[in-house]
């Protein structure tokens, strides 16, 4: 869909069968691809490398790296929640927010997950959303970015919603007092009241 001159570009959630015939709901997420950013093009081969991708708003489950071992040929390593549970020589990675939004890719130690190899490129494909501008309103999306030639056509859409911008410093100091509460332990009334 295009609003006020800006694209949106929506991406299934999964593979969908469908007949020329039929109609079906298909669910999907708002975002651009960004297709192998180049993350560095000489790894320095040191212990717990970290690099931030260049887009804010990223969809962490969508982070593939890809880490030209031998300056030619890209191996994609291994998403995984935290690098420090990687057994030694497993080519993985994990990703963290940082304090100001951006997303940072960490690699292992030697002995938790692997090193990337000195001299190495390595880049970076992913999806980023656009927050709260990405909750369209009803039938705006009105057709497929690639060409389709078998027929197929977008007849409606419904509003897009779940869309968020990232929380805010007054909003954080409002949250933070019911988050710490909670944590690890039984909830009283005097929470609920906070």
């Amino acid at each position: 869909g295009i609003v006020d001159d800006t694209p949106y570009f929506f991406h299934s959630l999964y593979d969908a069968s469908i007949d020329v015939d039929e109609t079906a709901a298909i669910s999907v997420r708002e975002g651009t691809y960004v297709i192998e950013e180049t993350l560095t093009s000489s790894s320095t081969g040191t212990i717990g490398q970290r690099y931030t991708l260049s887009q804010k708003g990223v969809y962490t489950d969508s982070v593939h790296v890809y880490v030209y071992e031998d300056g030619v040929t890209k191996v994609e390593w291994d998403y995984v929640n935290n690098v420090n549970n990687l057994p030694a020589g497993v080519a993985g990675f994990s990703v963290y927010k940082n304090a100001n939004e951006e997303i940072e890719v960490v690699f292992g130690n030697r002995y938790s997950g692997r090193i990337p190899p000195v001299g190495a490129k390595i880049t970076a494909t992913y999806v980023r959303c656009s927050g709260s501008a990405g909750n369209l309103t009803a039938n705006v999306v009105d057709g497929f970015y690639a060409t389709v030639d078998n027929g197929l056509a977008v007849t409606s859409s419904t509003a897009m919603t779940g869309g968020a911008d990232s929380e805010n410093v007054d909003s954080i100091k409002r949250s933070v007092k019911s988050v710490i509460s909670t944590q690890s332990r039984l909830v009283t009334l005097n929470d609920f009241v906070s």
